[in-house]
């Protein structure tokens, strides 16, 4: 529980930082990933997004494997695209010994369908595959 309320202090504090008019959903995003919580993670995608199976399939391995710790700042926004920086650390459930941290620069774009916004595009989606098995 402890980890849970660290991971979300420290999303939180990250995402605080996201100006953009999209930072409500990125925020969920990486509170959802604290929160193992896949479906939520995913709620803000269009499933018709190329990638998303591979996607979907990534974030639900992570999730049931490891504890994820996500910090998400913004670097640019350019109309419905939004690129940010997000960090991850990864701590493979039962060995807390072990912690992958990831880093990369995730580009997200936007589309509205009817009265949402939805993502139809990420990259890379490979950031949030599950955790690499110990050497």
């Amino acid at each position: 529980m402890r980890a849970i309320a660290l991971s979300l202090l420290f999303t939180v504090s990250c995402a605080a930082q996201i100006t953009s008019r999209f930072n409500d959903t990125i925020a969920a995003m990486a509170a959802a990933l604290a929160e193992s919580n896949a479906p939520g993670f995913l709620a803000p995608f269009d499933k018709r997004m190329p990638g998303y199976d591979d996607l979907q399939s990534n974030v639900e391995a992570l999730l049931t494997q490891a504890e994820v710790h996500s910090g998400v700042n913004q670097i640019t926004e350019d109309g419905n695209e939004v690129t940010v920086d997000w960090e991850l650390h990864i701590r493979t459930r039962g060995n807390d010994s072990q912690m992958e941290p990831r880093r990369a620069t995730v580009k997200l774009r936007f589309e509205q369908q009817g009265k949402k916004w939805r993502i139809v595009g990420l990259a890379p989606v490979d950031l949030f595959a599950p955790p690499k098995p110990a050497p």
